[in-house]
């Protein structure tokens, strides 16, 4: 990005960065909890057929030109996806493979047709909707990424207790008579706008991974759903805000994969050093349980929660204190006591 760290370009392309990790942090919960994280992935990648085709049809390669392409092919793969999935009752994760794998492969032949198709035009832009090209991100594309972050915040804001019933348990959602079809549109405004948009910025590839990531770095440090939705986009932000800075600082880097693997770092160190279900809130809970198996007499310990070791002189007498088969193993009576279904009388 070049060698001035203070410059007016790293300001603009922090600015378009941040916005896009606040918007993807904030929405990729409600995916996650949709259990259709990689739905952005397959969306993203259904798409690149429009940037091109919109290419091959005008000769432009601005930004707006090339982005409307993006949401037409984006718009139609959702209904793909939809339509596949209610006519031929297949899972959601086969429906978006086989839709992904469609639809990048059309983009990936008419790429390749381009040369014979227009002669002597300068395909050179149409990579950057690959790998992205937030370097090359204008004063009115940061703008244009705020607006849309806004327009996510505010749909989020009022549409929160719904837009979290129907992640959570769709079906009771609708039992409850909620307007299934004006939630599943909203859901898939919000999933076609956030990856359009910033396609240009992180590219095809990675931008699946800036609405995914965030979520899943953000559970390991809080458990209400709400301050996960917060952490998760102060996450985003904070790499949108550090990766246009290390590519900055060494001109070899690229802003969009940097983003990506700053996002990649935070969540691997929340995995080890997070508050919860991190290895070591794990080992601590075990050297805890251990110390307290160890206070409590035996008839006692199995109304803890988290993992024991149990001794192998103190089988038998589980064993006779539960009334199971003298065959039962240790591993078995483990495991039941981790998912309580055992209770001393």
């Amino acid at each position: 990005m070049g060698s001035n760290f203070f410059s007016y370009t790293l300001l603009i392309v922090t600015l378009g960065t941040v916005a896009l990790g606040v918007m993807g942090g904030l929405f990729g919960g409600f995916l996650s909890n949709r259990q259709q994280s990689m739905i952005g992935d397959a969306i993203a990648h259904s798409s690149f057929p429009g940037v091109v085709l919109a290419f091959l049809l005008s000769g432009k390669t601005d930004i707006p030109t090339l982005l409307i392409g993006a949401l037409i092919a984006a718009i139609i793969s959702m209904i793909l996806i939809n339509v596949i999935g209610r006519l031929f009752k297949h899972n959601i994760d086969g429906t978006m493979a086989l839709t992904m794998a469609g639809m990048f492969g059309l983009g990936q032949l008419v790429l390749r047709s381009l040369s014979y198709l227009r002669p002597g035009s300068n395909q050179s832009s149409l990579d950057g909707f690959i790998f992205g090209e937030a370097a090359t991100m204008l004063k009115s594309d940061a703008l244009l990424l705020w607006i849309m972050a806004l327009i996510t915040i505010i749909i989020i804001v009022f549409f929160k207790k719904e837009l979290s019933g129907y992640s959570f348990d769709k079906q009771f959602m609708r039992i409850s008579g909620f307007n299934s079809y004006l939630i599943e549109f909203i859901f898939s405004f919000l999933t076609i706008a956030v990856i359009v948009i910033g396609l240009s910025t992180v590219g095809v590839i990675l931008i699946s991974s800036l609405i995914a990531i965030p979520y899943i770095a953000a559970k390991h440090w809080v458990k209400k759903f709400n301050n996960q939705l917060l952490v998760a986009s102060i996450l985003g932000a904070f790499s949108g805000l550090i990766g246009p800075g290390l590519a900055t600082i060494n001109p070899l880097l690229s802003p969009g994969p940097t983003i990506v693997l700053v996002l990649a770092i935070i969540t691997f160190l929340s995995f080890i050093f997070g508050r919860y279900e991190s290895l070591l809130s794990r080992l601590i809970k075990k050297k805890l349980l251990n110390k307290k198996i160890k206070m409590y007499p035996l008839r006692f310990q199995y109304h803890l929660l988290y993992p024991i070791s149990i001794k192998d002189e103190d089988l038998e007498e589980l064993r006779k204190e539960f009334k199971v088969l003298d065959s039962t193993s240790k591993k078995a009576i483990e495991k039941m006591i981790v998912e309580d279904k055992l209770w001393v009388l």
